[in-house]
């Protein structure tokens, strides 16, 4: 390949990313506006402007990751529609697109099963050993009460189960991964991407955990040519996330119980990993034989 069409395929990568960006400045403006924002009191100090503004977006979390990622898709799809930049989910080495591996149905499985561990296993240890706020969360939450959760239920699966993973894996391991690894060696793809994840995704305190989700993601989109796995994957680990609630607390409040939970979940995120790579594996090796 070229180095107009390795160009073009490194902007196009990039692009996805600083839209995605853009649309979550839209999506807050969004919620701004629609959920009060509008009405606050232009007369007030900037502090306490900054105050109310900041309480309104932590308590609708859920609902600005639906207008961020609807905001993307409706923008996507205008690409598309008006064929200035067609959507490619996976593009192969040569530049075209790949048919991929058949995601069989132990691949989903196995993925929902690692997502289960990986998702205990992480929210687990952030509970036991909390990242500490850096410096710059700790200066833009002053003043402001902890956040109260003011979406739905059905917003939050809606946020959560079903929209962020299925969009945010069509970006991120479908149309920015497939772009990167045409520049680069495939693992250097996988870490590029995951790094542009946690960036997007995780505040300071959680960037590690982000980084080191989108690897994992990464890697099975890498081994299977396909992004129904990590869908999976993606949609059990929120869920795990969501559903816990105070659980994780309850059993960080007993050393015992806390480390039996960590290595329970780590067996199991490892046993489904194992099963999922194994798999994927074997059916990338009957491909090219």
């Amino acid at each position: 390949m070229d180095i107009r069409n390795r160009l073009q395929h490194l902007s196009q990568a990039l692009r996805y990313y600083i839209m995605l960006m853009v649309s979550q400045i839209i999506g807050e403006i969004i919620v701004l506006l629609s959920c009060g924002g509008a009405d606050i009191d232009q007369n007030l100090p900037d502090a306490v402007i900054s105050e109310q503004v900041l309480r309104i977006l932590d308590s609708h979390v859920y609902l600005t990751i639906i207008a961020t990622y609807l905001f993307m898709a409706l923008w996507i799809w205008w690409k598309h529609f008006r064929k200035k930049d067609p959507i490619v989910l996976t593009v192969s080495i040569d530049g075209k697109a790949a048919k991929g591996v058949r995601t069989s149905r132990a691949d989903m499985f196995w993925a929902m099963v690692a997502g289960i561990g990986a998702g205990v296993w992480m929210h687990m240890l952030n509970t036991v050993m909390p990242f500490e706020l850096s410096p710059f969360e700790k200066f833009v939450s002053q003043g402001v009460e902890g956040p109260v959760n003011a979406d739905g239920l059905v917003i939050q699966v809606l946020a959560l189960i079903v929209i962020s993973p299925i969009i945010g894996e069509i970006i991120f391991r479908g149309l920015i991964f497939s772009r990167m690894r045409i520049l680069m060696h495939p693992v250097a793809a996988v870490f590029c991407q995951a790094l542009m994840f946690a960036s997007f995704f995780g505040s300071d305190a959680e960037t590690i955990m982000y980084f080191a989700l989108g690897m994992i993601l990464g890697f099975i989109v890498l081994k299977s040519d396909s992004i129904k796995a990590a869908v999976v994957m993606h949609m059990s680990f929120n869920w795990t996330g969501m559903m816990a609630g105070g659980f994780f607390g309850e059993i960080a409040a007993s050393p015992e119980a806390s480390k039996a939970v960590i290595i329970i979940a780590a067996a199991v995120f490892i046993l489904g990993g194992y099963m999922l790579f194994r798999d994927c594996i074997g059916s990338f090796s009957n491909k090219n034989n």
